[in-house]
């Protein structure tokens, strides 16, 4: 019982959760370094299907999701995380999208072609949705 208390104090010190504010460090006028929040948001989904770019790579994730975790570290190491969109599929309107999707699991990506119009997927698990992106973003030997 002695330790109880203890225990418990050591387990509600776990890790911060990122918020959903981007974080941009500066010096002398230069951008340093720019942490993008963990998840997207819908106007950025938006901006992203409209932004006339012909691919777009939207995963659906989740923060307890260990293979999400898992990819969300591949993003950030490859330096791609601003060329995917992440979305939260604990969010109500995202699980709307994926519910109208057919998606039946996380992390799961889909590749959107033609602004929207055409999507081809969904791709499931952290290795075959790295897989694909490093096929689209990987260094051309």
């Amino acid at each position: 019982m002695k330790w109880l208390f203890p225990l418990l104090f050591i387990l509600s010190c776990g890790p911060q959760h990122k918020t959903s504010a981007e974080l941009v460090v500066e010096y002398e006028g230069k951008v340093q370094s720019v942490s993008h929040p963990l998840f997207n948001t819908r106007q950025e989904l938006r901006n992203a299907i409209g932004d006339g770019n012909p691919v777009d790579f939207t995963i659906f994730a989740s923060t307890w999701c260990d293979n999400c975790k898992i990819l969300m570290d591949l993003l950030e190491g490859e330096k791609w995380r601003d060329k995917v969109l992440v979305m939260n599929v604990d969010d109500p309107w995202v699980r709307d999208i994926a519910k109208d999707l057919k998606l039946t699991g996380v992390p799961g990506m889909y590749v959107s072609l033609d602004d929207g119009d055409t999507a081809t997927g969904p791709f499931y698990g952290a290795g075959d949705i790295y897989f694909i992106l490093n096929e689209a973003f990987g260094e051309k030997k």
